[in-house]
């Protein structure tokens, strides 16, 4: 069952409401991408992410995507987690930053409680000078599935694993919003051994 599928068997009014709201955030006309190519589209989701309806809608769709990949494992024991388990999320500022927390509180209404990092865009020289916030919330170890909202080249998400390896992690698997290249998730996954990668949308749902 994708997530679809699944959000639709929960709530289909959810789901309608969500993909209405995801065709209003796509912007026409031409448009530099952060990842520095240019494009006639432009899908913004920190529009919904704002957006009154957007964290539940959003956490909610994240959380069913999340329920046909990957399993939370808080508690350890002496074997490894099995493959597609993680203890922590993590998303790179700022797009991914609303959706962490969009999906730590839907979970959390669930009786699921996911512990969160945010991944910054570089060092600081200030307060903790963490590049990592939340790392007081998972041990060394620890694997972390990485939210994105939209993935073009993945060159952000590539800087955001190797920022959480560089802290003792171990980046597990992705789960965008949107990749708009369907070459990158075979590529990120082999040259960042993640275990698997998701996506709630596909582009053909938005244009």
């Amino acid at each position: 069952m994708n997530p679809k599928e699944r959000l639709e068997l929960e709530n289909q009014a959810a789901w309608t409401r969500l993909l209405y709201l995801m065709r209003t955030a796509v912007l026409r006309g031409k448009v530099t991408l952060t990842s520095g190519q240019e494009s006639d589209w432009y899908l913004d989701v920190k529009r919904i992410a704002l957006h009154p309806d957007g964290p539940f809608l959003l956490g909610a769709a994240l959380y069913a995507a999340g329920l046909d990949h990957f399993a939370f494992v808080p508690a350890r024991g002496k074997d490894p987690s099995p493959r597609w388990t993680f203890q922590a999320i993590a998303g790179p500022e700022l797009g991914a930053v609303p959706l962490v927390t969009a999906l730590q509180v839907y979970a959390a209404l669930q009786g699921v409680y996911i512990p969160g990092l945010v991944v910054r865009k570089g060092d600081r020289d200030h307060g903790t000078e963490s590049r990592v916030e939340g790392l007081c919330n998972v041990l060394p170890g620890d694997r972390v599935l990485v939210i994105e909202d939209v993935v073009t080249t993945g060159g952000t998400t590539a800087k955001a694993i190797e920022a959480l390896k560089a802290s003792g992690l171990k980046p597990i698997g992705l789960m965008a919003v949107l990749i708009r290249d369907e070459d990158v998730p075979s590529k990120l996954m082999k040259e960042h051994d993640l275990e698997a990668v998701a996506t709630v949308f596909d582009v053909g749902d938005l244009l």
